[in-house]
């Protein structure tokens, strides 16, 4: 792990910028591009309360990661997953590009506070959601193929870039997964959609 020179945070050893603040990490480059206006990050905030507590989100009880704006879960029975199914949504905003090694790490560390106390039978949704204002080349591809295996609990994370107006999650339905994945999609798209 390489702590950031700027704010401290614990990055992965092949960062080349701080994924919580974009400070470069010893390797010369230049930071990634940050949009002057966090107003839109903030309005999107705001609209992500509305629509998470309609869809019956209330804050998580168990230990969140830190830096997370937002740290939400909904429990409830679901039909096509045959039984009560956990849904937990871990949400930071930062200033610098999102990075294919800041995504992963970030889902890494929501997807394991968020189980880190389910029973082994207990079905779970973990949303790692990253809000930034621009996604680096390979973002998209990344979260396109990034459909790892856990049993019954799914690890579906979204980058949202307000700068640039985008939704990158994971598109593609797999085979074995056609029944609830197009669920999963359908609602990370309503709820975590821009503007």
């Amino acid at each position: 792990m390489i702590r950031c020179p700027s704010c401290g945070f614990e990055n992965p050893d092949d960062g080349r910028f701080c994924t919580d603040c974009g400070t470069p990490l010893g390797t010369g480059a230049a930071p990634p591009p940050v949009v002057p206006a966090p107003a839109d990050a903030t309005a999107f905030l705001a609209a992500l309360d509305v629509r998470l507590a309609q869809a019956g989100f209330e804050p998580a009880a168990i230990p969140a990661p830190p830096g997370l704006d937002r740290w939400l879960r909904r429990v409830r029975f679901e039909i096509v997953q045959v039984g009560r199914v956990t849904v937990t949504c871990g949400v930071r905003v930062q200033a610098g590009a999102a990075t294919v090694a800041g995504i992963r790490e970030f889902s890494r560390t929501v997807f394991g506070a968020a189980t880190a106390r389910r029973s082994p039978f207990e079905q779970m949704l973990v949303h790692p959601v990253l809000v930034a204002p621009a996604a680096e080349p390979g973002v998209g591809a990344f979260l396109e193929s990034h459909w790892p295996t856990h049993l019954l609990a799914f690890e579906f994370p979204v980058v949202v870039a307000w700068g640039t107006r985008e939704l990158l999650l994971h598109r593609s339905t797999p085979l074995w997964g056609a029944v609830f994945h197009a669920g999963f999609r359908g609602e990370a798209e309503r709820w975590f959609a821009i503007g």
